[in-house]
């Protein structure tokens, strides 16, 4: 009996272990095998991690001041990546959780400028959607791209910074030097 009990759990680490997997070459794939981290192994770890940045980011959603927000276009993938490679400048190397939401969520321990340098290549992992959590302090940033379907329903880019600095001055910083009109903050 408790193995017709465990069957959703094995389906469910197995599909975890495919993602992974799958994860694994992508970052390669990105990275180089030299420079590409391992994903967690533990899924239980992993789901945890992307609760913790949903939680986090939901919390500081109602405060505006700690909430940096862009929208562009979808056609306007350029100025999104400029002003995310311009925010890892500011930003500095950051030890961050790029995490993969979904069913099975995927977390990989990586340096942020790594993510920032190519932020659509990452966003691609994930349909659109980039996650990333700062390992030392309460921060991150959220990107949902046309393919995710935004939260407002439009066919946009949507970034949400959040937390604590560094993050929300290298943010504020990147808008103003890419000529971004500005932190929304709707």
């Amino acid at each position: 009996m408790s193995d017709d009990a465990d069957e959703p759990r094995r389906a469910s680490d197995a599909r975890f272990a495919g993602r992974r997997a799958e994860l694994c070459g992508a970052l390669r794939g990105l990275l180089g095998a030299r420079r590409a981290p391992e994903p967690l192994a533990d899924a239980d770890q992993a789901a945890s991690l992307a609760a913790e940045a949903g939680a986090s980011h939901r919390a500081v959603r109602q405060h505006a001041w700690a909430v940096v927000r862009q929208t562009w276009p979808a056609e306007d993938r350029g100025g999104v990546a400029a002003v995310l490679q311009a925010m890892s400048v500011h930003l500095g190397p950051r030890t961050a959780w790029l995490i993969l939401p979904g069913r099975e969520p995927q977390a990989v321990p990586i340096d942020s400028e790594a993510v920032l340098d190519n932020p659509l290549g990452f966003a691609a992992l994930a349909d659109g959607e980039l996650v990333v959590l700062d390992q030392s302090v309460p921060a991150g940033l959220w990107l949902l791209g046309p393919a995710s379907g935004s939260s407002t329903g439009a066919h946009l880019w949507e970034l949400d910074v959040w937390g604590a600095e560094p993050w929300l001055s290298a943010a504020t910083r990147a808008l103003r030097e890419q000529g971004a009109s500005g932190p929304s903050t709707d």
